[in-house]
């Protein structure tokens, strides 16, 4: 009876885990989708010239491609980490 009561709290904390990984990853993936359209808006921007007033425009878009790629690596080992605690559940 308690190796059976260690289990399921061994499954709880895990699942746990698992639910605070993938919010984690559902969270970063939004923070992507919104980094992507302000790079594809700065784009269309940048196609005229007559839009580009300095270099603050090309610093701007530097950070934030800087962003994306913090963004993206963090992504990819929260992915990796859920994938991990998931093997765990089997």
């Amino acid at each position: 009876k308690t190796d059976n009561k260690a289990r399921y709290e061994e499954k709880k904390v895990n699942e746990k885990k698992i639910r605070k990984i993938s919010n984690r990853v559902k969270a970063l993936e939004y923070e992507i989708e919104q980094i992507e359209e302000e790079l594809a808006n700065m784009d269309k921007l940048l196609m005229n010239p007559d839009n580009i007033s300095g270099m603050q425009v090309y610093e701007d878009y530097e950070q934030l491609k800087s962003r994306l790629d913090e963004t993206m690596f963090s992504w990819e080992k929260q992915t990796l980490a859920l994938e991990k605690v998931q093997a765990k559940r089997n």
